[in-house]
C-alpha cells in the first residue's frame, strides 16, 4: 500500500491524532524530532513523499487518521494500549527509556457549528496541553497570529495550494493551560457533560474556554480518491437529463477542483459565484446573477425556461455554507431557485449537514420533480432523509448513511444501473402489469357472468382458482423476473455508439415510444 504523506507544517513540535480519542505531542523526546526531520516529514517546502506501509496493522475511520497513525508506526512509536482514560506509548526500539502515559483529561467532539473537534491532555511532567484540529477556515479564527507570523503565512499559503490540488485539508493547533485555566474549563466541563437539558449547546459553549489563543501547529492535506467510475457516472446521468448537483462540506478551491476531476464542471461553463457575508450582499450577488444568466440564456437564443431547460452556454453556480445561512429560510430562497433552475450545475461548498437538507427541501417543495440523493457519511443522513429517495453508500465513512437511506450500494458508480436500467425495467413492469389486470379483471368477470346463467354456478369455484393461478400469478412472476425491454447491453452499445440518449430510455413510457430504432425486434 503506497500512501502520500502531505507535508505537515511544524518546526520543533508535531501532533499525532490516533483513534478519535487519543492526541499526543509527537516532539517526546530530541531523538522523535531528529527522525522526523531526516524521514523529510515534516517541513516548510517539500510537498509529498511516497512511502511502502505494511498491511493490517491498525485500522480506522479517517483518511488523516490511519495516515498518522502509520507513519508513527515507522517512526517505530506505537499505542502500547489504554485504560479507562490512561493511554500508553512506547518506543518499539527501546521501550524501556522510551515509555509514555499520558491522561485524556477531557474531549469536545467536532460538530458543524464549531467544524473542529479538541482533547485535552495531561503529560507526566504535570503539564496540561489541549490541542484542536478542524477545518481552516474556522481554525484561522482561533490561532494566534503573534506567535509564528512566518509560519501562519507559509501554512495559509500551502493551504491554498493543496486545496486547489483538490486535497482535503486540516488546521492543527495546542496551547498549554496553567492551573487556573485548567480548573475554570474542568468545573465547566464537568456541568455540561452532567445537563439534562441542551448539553450540547452548553458543551459548545465550555469548548471556547480553551479553544483559543491557540499556536499553529501547522496543516495536513490527504488525497481523498474518487471512487471508480464516478466522473464516468455523473456524465451518464448528465446525459439521461438528471440534474446533478454536489453539497459538500469541502471549501471552494478544494470543491472546485474534485468538480473538474469528477466532470462536473467543464471547460465551457460560465461560472458563477456568490460569496457573501451579510443578506444585503447576499441579496445584490443573487440579482446580479439573475441578470448574468438571463443575458448568458438570451445571447444562446434560448428561451426563459424556469424550470431548468440545458441551453448552449452552460451556467455553474458555486456558492459557500456563509451565503447560504443568509439565504436559507428568508425571502432570498426563491432568487436561489431560480437562478439554480437556470444552471446546468449547482455545487454548494462549506455547508452544514442541515444546509444540505435545506437545499434539498428547496427544490422538493418547488418543483413537482422527483428528487434524490446520494451520500457516505454521517453529515449526509439529514439530507438523504429528505428527497423522495435516498441513497447511502457504505464504506470508511460509517453506515449511518446507509441505515437512514432507502436504497445501498457499494459504490457511487452503482447508481447508473440503479436509475437508467432497474428504474426503467420497473417502469415498463409496473405500467405493463397495470394495463394486463385491467384486462385479466374484465375477463375473469365476463366469464363467471356467462357461466352463471350457463351452467348454474357449477363449477365457478374451481374455475375461479385456476384463474387465479393461471391468469394472476404466474404472469407477475414471469414480468417480475424475466420482462427486460432494454437490455443492459442495449443501453451500453447505444450510449458510446451515440445512437441514442438515455433519456430515451427514461422518457420512453412516459411518450409510449416502446422502442429501439435501432432494434425493432426487442
Amino acid at each position: 500500500m503506497a500512501l502520500r504523506v502531505i507535508a505537515i507544517l511544524a518546526v520543533s513540535t508535531v501532533l499525532s491524532f490516533v483513534g478519535l480519542q487519543f492526541f499526543t505531542d509527537l516532539s517526546l523526546d530530541k531523538l522523535t524530532s531528529d527522525r522526523l526531520i531526516g524521514w523529510n516529514l515534516i517541513h516548510l517546502d517539500n510537498a509529498s513523499q511516497d512511502i511502502e506501509l505494511p498491511l493490517g496493522l491498525y485500522t480506522t475511520i479517517g483518511l488523516l487518521v490511519n495516515c498518522m497513525i502509520n507513519v508513527f508506526i515507522l517512526l517505530n512509536l506505537c499505542l502500547k494500549g489504554r485504560v479507562v482514560s490512561m493511554v500508553f506509548v512506547h518506543d518499539s526500539i527501546d521501550p524501556v527509556n522510551f515509555f509514555y502515559q499520558f491522561n485524556v483529561l477531557g474531549m469536545h467532539e467536532f460538530d458543524s457549528d464549531r467544524k473542529r473537534m479538541s482533547v485535552i491532555l495531561g503529560y507526566p511532567d504535570n503539564s496540561v496541553k489541549v490541542f484542536v484540529k478542524g477545518a481552516d477556515t474556522f481554525m484561522l479564527k482561533v490561532i494566534d497570529r503573534s506567535f509564528k507570523m512566518d509560519l501562519v503565512r507559509a501554512t495559509e499559503a500551502h493551504l491554498h495550494s493543496y486545496s486547489s490540488m483538490g486535497l482535503r485539508t486540516l488546521v492543527i493547533g495546542m496551547r498549554d493551560l496553567n492551573a487556573s485555566e485548567f480548573e475554570q474549563w474542568h468545573a465547566s466541563f464537568e456541568a455540561a457533560s452532567t445537563a439534562v437539558f441542551g448539553r450540547a449547546a452548553m458543551l459548545r459553549k465550555v469548548s471556547s474556554i480553551v479553544e483559543n489563543s491557540l499556536a499553529i501547529l501547522g496543516a495536513s492535506s490527504i488525497e481523498d480518491k474518487l471512487q471508480q467510475g464516478v466522473p464516468e457516472s455523473i456524465e451518464s446521468l448528465r446525459i439521461a437529463g438528471i440534474k446533478v448537483w454536489v453539497l459538500t462540506g469541502d471549501k471552494q478551491e478544494t470543491a472546485i477542483s474534485i468538480g473538474y476531476y469528477s466532470k462536473l464542471l467543464t471547460s465551457n461553463m460560465t461560472q458563477i459565484t456568490i460569496n457573501s457575508k451579510n443578506r444585503e450582499s447576499c441579496r445584490k450577488s443573487l440579482q446580479d446573477a439573475l441578470v448574468m444568466s438571463k443575458k448568458l440564456m438570451s445571447t444562446s437564443g434560448v428561451a426563459n425556461n424556469a424550470e431548468g431547460s440545458s441551453h448552449a452556454t452552460p451556467v455553474a453556480l458555486i456558492i459557500d455554507g456563509t451565503s447560504l445561512v443568509h439565504i436559507l429560510d428568508s425571502e432570498l430562497e426563491e432568487q436561489l431557485f431560480q437562478l439554480a433552475s437556470r444552471s446546468s450545475v449547482v455545487l454548494c461548498c462549506c455547508v452544514t449537514p442541515l444546509q444540505k437538507a435545506g437545499i434539498v427541501a428547496l427544490v422538493k417543495n418547488r418543483t413537482s420533480d422527483m428528487t434524490l440523493a446520494i451520500g457516505d457519511g454521517a453529515n449526509d443522513v439529514s439530507m438523504i432523509q429528505m428527497p423522495d429517495v435516498g441513497i447511502g453508500i457504505s464504506g470508511q465513512e460509517g453506515r449511518q448513511a446507509v441505515m437512514a437511506s432507502d436504497f445501498a450500494m457499494g459504490q457511487f458508480r452503482f447508481s447508473v444501473p440503479l436509475l437508467l436500467i432497474h428504474s426503467h425495467w420497473n417502469y415498463q413492469r409496473l405500467g405493463y402489469m397495470i394495463l394486463y389486470n385491467f384486462y385479466r379483471n374484465a375477463v375473469v368477470v365476463l366469464v363467471l357472468f356467462w357461466a352463471f346463467f350457463d351452467a348454474a354456478g357449477t363449477g365457478l369455484f374451481w374455475l375461479l382458482l385456476l384463474g387465479i393461478i393461471v391468469t394472476a400469478l404466474l404472469p407477475h412472476l414471469v414480468v417480475k423476473f424475466v420482462y427486460q425491454y432494454y437490455f443492459p447491453d442495449d443501453i451500453q452499445i447505444c450510449r458510446e455508439a451515440e445512437k441514442i440518449a438515455y433519456d430515451r430510455v427514461v422518457e420512453s413510457g412516459q411518450v409510449e415510444m416502446l422502442r429501439i430504432s435501432d432494434n425493432p425486434s426487442r
